[in-house]
């Protein structure tokens, strides 16, 4: 699991200064460690860009969790595989094959997660919906390495 550590509790501001993250922004102890990075990458860059306000703080820990949902369902299919072989109910039960849950789960974390990322800005679409000093211009191949593991 993820460890928190004071110097990565830390963004730079647009002046250089460097200023603690919002406690009610404090990742959670439970998230894994790729989405303790993804998190912290994006409240940063939220944060130093000042297009955050603290009534977005609950979707940005949202964003945290299913992130961490996706992740978890990621590794179940690394793991497991995107089918299983199981055996059908009744008196002459014969082997069948099922898709793995998690692929579900994993494809509406990424749905989830595409809403959640939208609302906040920070798609190529919603920027277009934002006034220009408002969205955010991060670089999208430092948050896909995120998403593309």
């Amino acid at each position: 699991m993820a460890s928190k550590s004071t110097t990565k509790l830390k963004y730079k501001c647009k002046d250089g200064k460097s200023k603690v993250i919002p406690k009610e922004l404090l990742p959670s102890d439970y998230w894994c460690e790729i989405t303790l990075e993804f998190y912290l990458f994006i409240v940063r860059e939220l944060l130093k860009l000042e297009v955050i306000q603290p009534r977005d703080y609950q979707t940005v820990q949202l964003l945290g969790d299913v992130h961490h949902q996706y992740e978890q369902a990621s590794e179940s299919i690394r793991t497991d595989g995107l089918v299983y072989k199981t055996l059908s109910a009744g008196k002459n039960p014969s082997p069948i094959i099922k898709a793995n849950p998690s692929q579900k789960i994993a494809q509406d974390s990424l749905i989830q997660l595409q809403k959640l990322m939208d609302s906040l800005g920070m798609t190529p679409k919603s920027r277009g919906e934002f006034k220009d000093n408002q969205a955010p211009s991060m670089e999208i191949p430092r948050i896909a390495k995120y998403m593309n593991r």
